[in-house]
């Protein structure tokens, strides 16, 4: 590979996208159960029955995937058990007819997994324009930031292994079996990762006996767009697409113009990549027709569609226009962002071109128009997208903010979704997308509960907010419970192609409990009649059991014996409140220092040594779990057996290999009270504002719990925050207030600047930004009306 072409690909990869050309990922899965389940399901998944109730059936799991569902009676039960040869676990009490409800997982489209150990952000409420001004203000990294670093990265990896792990926990004890965000480390643990592929299926043929292809993974990017960067498609691709122009046709124009030079090796090096993909497409009909499988379709089908690509798509061709030296060299008169631009950020764009067009892609999802409705950068983003041709079915935009009727109309048509996070939006901007309008033009809507700092725990905890909020603006007509259910189980499925839709067609996707669909779902306590009220108004003691492809991995212990007597699991809730000790507090709970307890970084010390010294501490051993949450039925984690599954064996060091964790230490990141104990001990102890080198006041004073109903400090926040009704107080209307105050002082503080620094003026960042676009910007505004 070339110096160049090693540079192609390094971005590629570190973006995600390495391999899309031409190469179909391959997932591993976890053990494939099989057993009866005897509880109600909701109409809506039965023949002939009211989609308001549910109905005692039998669901009948089968190698991980749902093989029948099918209503009962009571009577039936005695039958089903003395006849089966698999486990039939009966969900409820028959005697007193009463049965729990079984859904299908739920999904959680946007979240950010390294980071959600963290409390909620104290210091956000609902005052910021855009995602980039929170970003750029200290107080967000004295907070985040400087509470994570350096341990997070420089201790070891299995120390982000933990951190993933957690996140996985976090979602699974509130039913999500869907967890969208970064990972590693988590083959064969707790729940499904969406951008793994891990959760979904396929048969080598379908009913018909024809070969089935795997979709590619989903790509999750965290924002589409860069707005500096992007000031050079602005400016100079824009008008030409506006014209009609493709992107990638008004791209080679300008770099014709601006680099005429490189014109003849780029057409030669497309020519020369057209003869080679025509001699590949050759040979996968060859192929094909000596052998019919999945893996030649897929082939042919492949080389066909790469056949097809544009010139400024072609990967010979990127080699070309991302080499930064042969830019400077052969381009005149460019756009300031134009080098950065091209040598940075377009071998991005093109793999998310190419995989969103692919034959066989699942999905994209990415943040895009974070912020204020009508802040000014904001309403330019969609656009932006527009421009470089991602708007397309499958793409989904996290937030969707700032698009206005138009922009959603157009959405629609292209079968675009958004993914809404209310409970973030409103702790940072005090606003959030306008879903009315969004359903009134048909786009398809899914929540996502973003991360612990500025969100919830688990999309079960965002649809209270979600609800809360709908009441209170009077929609609660249009977004029904059942409108709300389907926003975490059949929406988010469908926007990442893979909902279960046909049985027999080789494909067993996700978000319903139905024949052919993937057996990963749960089980939640009937409160209310309704099912769709049911699922939306119950909270974690009422998850009462977590199958994830056939197997228990979580729920009350009667249940998990239920499918194995002899079944290992840990307890669960149990929170280990001596952690919190690490932290020294005054009477008023603000943090003094770092007790001595656990060994702190030293200057020069190797970070690796000291996270050994941690995790084989007496005081990690000796700790003692508790528990608040109380709930009616004792609840188990399965035990996970996946450390040699994530152990990288060319890593043999204990803090980069789980396996010789546990072996030099006693931690065994396989469960949850030892990656609770370490993730605790770390960030109590190892943070920048801890150690000297940040803000003591912006120290973390506590671990927060997986479970809501151990955090005393969250939970007191979250259920002050959105009232259901506009009557009541509660602290969304309040921000409204504070962000005025917010805003007006940090506006006052640069005009007072600027009147004597007329030469070198100050503004916002929301103003600059604007600027940077072309576009009008009143201070004003920025304040009291943006």
């Amino acid at each position: 590979m070339s110096k160049t072409s090693k540079r192609v690909h390094t971005i590629l990869k570190a973006c995600g996208l390495a391999g899309l050309f031409g190469i179909i990922s391959t997932s591993a899965f976890a053990e494939l159960g099989n057993a009866i389940l005897i509880g109600k399901v909701p109409g809506r998944y039965l023949t002939g029955k009211a989609i308001n109730k549910s109905y005692l059936s039998k669901v009948i799991i089968e190698n991980g995937i749902i093989k029948e569902v099918t209503p009962i009676t009571k009577s039936e039960i005695a039958g089903i058990q003395s006849g089966a040869q698999v486990p039939v676990v009966v969900l409820g009490q028959a005697a007193k007819d009463k049965f729990d409800v079984i859904y299908p997982g739920l999904f959680d489209l946007h979240n950010h997994t390294k980071q959600n150990m963290l409390p909620l952000w104290g210091e956000a409420h609902g005052q910021f324009a855009n995602r980039f001004e929170w970003r750029d203000w200290s107080h967000y990294t004295e907070a985040v930031s400087q509470n994570m670093n350096p341990w997070i990265k420089d201790y070891g990896t299995v120390v982000e292994c933990a951190a993933f792990r957690w996140s996985e926990l976090q979602a699974m004890v509130l039913g999500t079996t869907y967890l969208q965000g970064p990972s590693s480390c988590v083959s064969n643990f707790a729940i499904h990762h969406v951008e793994g592929g891990d959760g979904f299926l396929y048969d080598k043929k379908n009913a018909a006996g024809e070969p089935v292809i795997a979709k590619l993974n989903v790509q999750a990017p965290t924002d589409v767009v860069d707005p500096d960067s992007f000031t050079f498609i602005w400016a100079e691709v824009k008008p030409l697409v506006d014209k009609g122009d493709s992107f990638s046709k008004a791209l080679q124009k300008v770099l014709f113009n601006k680099c005429p030079s490189l014109k003849e090796p780029i057409e030669k090096a497309y020519k020369t990549q057209t003869e080679a993909l025509t001699a590949k497409r050759d040979a996968a009909k060859a192929q094909l027709d000596k052998k019919r499988d999945a893996k030649t379709m897929a082939a042919l089908e492949i080389a066909e569609y790469e056949l097809k690509r544009e010139v400024m798509m072609d990967k010979e061709v990127l080699k070309i226009i991302t080499d930064k030296p042969l830019l400077e060299k052969s381009c005149s008169d460019v756009h300031p962002k134009f080098l950065r631009y091209m040598s940075f950020f377009h071998p991005t764009i093109a793999g998310k071109i190419y995989y969103i067009n692919h034959p066989h892609h699942s999905s994209i999802i990415g943040h895009l128009t974070e912020g204020r409705r009508i802040d000014p950068y904001n309403q330019v983003e969609f656009d932006l997208l527009r421009i470089i041709g991602l708007d397309q079915k499958n793409v989904n935009l996290i937030h969707a903010v700032g698009i206005n009727n138009a922009g959603l109309k157009h959405m629609a048509k292209q079968g675009m979704g958004i993914i809404w996070s209310p409970f973030s939006n409103f702790l940072l901007y005090g606003q959030t997308a306008d879903i009315a309008a969004a359903h009134k033009a048909g786009v398809m809507l899914a929540l996502g509960s973003d991360w612990t700092p500025t969100g919830s725990k688990s999309v079960l905890e965002e649809l209270k907010i979600a609800r809360n909020y709908l009441k209170q603006e009077g929609m609660n007509k249009i977004f029904t419970d059942e409108y709300l259910y389907r926003m975490v189980t059949e929406n988010p499925a469908k926007m990442i192609n893979q909902l279960e839709e046909k049985a027999g067609d080789g494909h067993h996707g996700a978000g319903k409990v139905v024949a052919d669909a993937v057996a990963s779902i749960i089980v939640v306590k009937e409160n209310k009649a309704d099912p769709h009220t049911n699922l939306v108004t119950a909270t974690a003691g009422d998850i009462n059991l977590v199958v994830i492809t056939g197997s228990p991995l979580y729920g009350n212990v009667k249940y998990l014996k239920s499918f194995n007597p002899e079944i290992p699991f840990e307890v669960l809730p149990r929170y280990f409140k001596g952690l919190n000790e690490l932290v020294l507090k005054d009477s008023t709970g603000a943090v003094t220092g770092v007790s001595d307890v656990l060994p702190l970084r030293a200057s020069g010390e190797e970070p690796g040594k000291i996270l050994i010294k941690i995790a084989s501490s007496d005081f990690l051993r000796e700790l003692e779990g508790s528990d608040q949450c109380k709930f009616s039925e004792q609840k188990g984690l399965v035990n996970q057996d996946s450390l040699a599954n994530n152990s990288n064996s060319s890593k043999p060091a204990a803090k980069d290999n789980l396996v010789a964790l546990k072996k030099e230490t006693g931690l065994n990141l396989d469960r949850a009270s030892d990656i609770q104990k370490l993730l605790g001990a770390l960030l109590l102890t190892q943070g920048k504002n801890l150690n000297g080198e940040g803000t003591l006041e912006r120290a973390i004073s506590y671990m927060p719990s997986l479970f809501s109903c151990n955090d005393s400090a969250y939970s007191a926040r979250f259920a002050k925050f959105m009232s259901d009704s506009k009557t009541k107080a509660d602290e969304y209307k309040a921000n409204k207030e504070f962000r005025i105050q917010f805003r007006k002082d940090a506006q006052d503080k640069i005009d007072e600047y600027n009147k004597t620094h007329a030469a070198s003026p100050r503004m916002s960042n929301p103003e600059k930004m604007a600027k940077d676009y072309g576009l009008e910007y009143d201070s004003h505004e920025g304040v009291y009306g943006y």
